[in-house]
């Protein structure tokens, strides 16, 4: 974005007149306590031999902010966070923007209400991409739990069948799955 400016913000050498460059990175589904706001920059320092003169180091910088997840949700102590939470939930649309003219002194123009519109949309878009990754892991699991159950299965029927426990480890089941067979007899 810095080199982008070339030709566009300022032409030749004259890097004195490169503008600030700011990237914001929204983070979704943290965890309830996990809202936060963190800026990245660069730093300079000499590792070897006498210092040169850093300049312009804030050119760059970018910031990170970090929503919690649709169940961790109660409003944030953040005023920022709160009202990104309210925009990108999956409440209607009119009940959003009397929240933001309310809670965060947003008056709506028509402009503005389009965005939110739009914002809507990419909050329901986000909302199908949540519903779908929560299908997935709960297939996963829901997988997973089968197989440790047949596997449960499998070691009583070979308990039942006369075979030792060191048999049945040694054919690969391990000590926890042989204590929830004999404890589910």
């Amino acid at each position: 974005m810095v080199s982008a400016q070339k030709q566009v913000e300022f032409y030749h050498s004259n890097y004195d007149d490169l503008k600030k460059v700011r990237s914001i990175w929204i983070l979704m589904d943290q965890e309830e306590k996990q809202d936060s706001i963190a800026e990245i920059s660069l730093t300079g320092r000499s590792l070897y031999g006498e210092a040169p003169e850093f300049r312009n180091l804030d050119l760059i910088k970018a910031y990170v902010i970090r929503l919690r997840g649709k169940a961790a949700v109660c409003e944030s102590r953040n005023q920022l966070i709160a009202m990104l939470e309210t925009l990108l939930s999956d409440e209607e649309p009119l009940g959003k923007k009397r929240k933001l003219e309310r809670d965060y002194g947003i008056k709506m123009s028509v402009a503005l209400e389009r965005r939110i519109e739009s914002m809507c949309n990419l909050s329901e878009m986000l909302a199908e991409k949540w519903l779908e990754r929560g299908l997935e892991q709960g297939l996963k699991q829901g997988h997973e739990q089968g197989r440790i159950e047949e596997r449960i299965k499998l070691i009583r029927r070979m308990i039942s069948s006369g075979i030792g426990q060191e048999q049945i480890i040694g054919l690969g089941f391990t000590k926890e799955e042989l204590r929830a067979a004999e404890d589910d007899e």
